[in-house]
């Protein structure tokens, strides 16, 4: 299942360009963030992020980032849920 720190991650490196300054921007330490993507992209059976200077996102890539906010958001309704009911 894709988690929601994987989806962050992943949002946050395309958005700042580079795994050291999405860490700063989501206050994780590069290396948790590299290690949650590489999650991220065995969940998907596939590469998210195509490595280079700046990453950029192969097709899949670009699917996940564009539904991102939506899933998230369906994670976080389930996560509730969940919660709700071992109450």
């Amino acid at each position: 299942m894709i988690s929601l720190t994987g989806l962050r991650s992943f949002v946050a490196v395309v958005e700042t360009g580079g795994i050291r300054a999405a860490a700063d921007q989501i206050h994780r330490t590069p290396s948790a963030v590299s290690m949650t993507l590489k999650q991220l992209e065995l969940d998907m059976a596939r590469p998210c992020l195509k490595a280079s200077v700046s990453p950029h996102c192969p097709n899949v890539g670009r699917v996940v980032l564009e539904e991102a906010p939506r899933h998230a958001g369906s994670l976080r309704a389930r996560l509730r849920r969940d919660d709700d009911v071992r109450r």
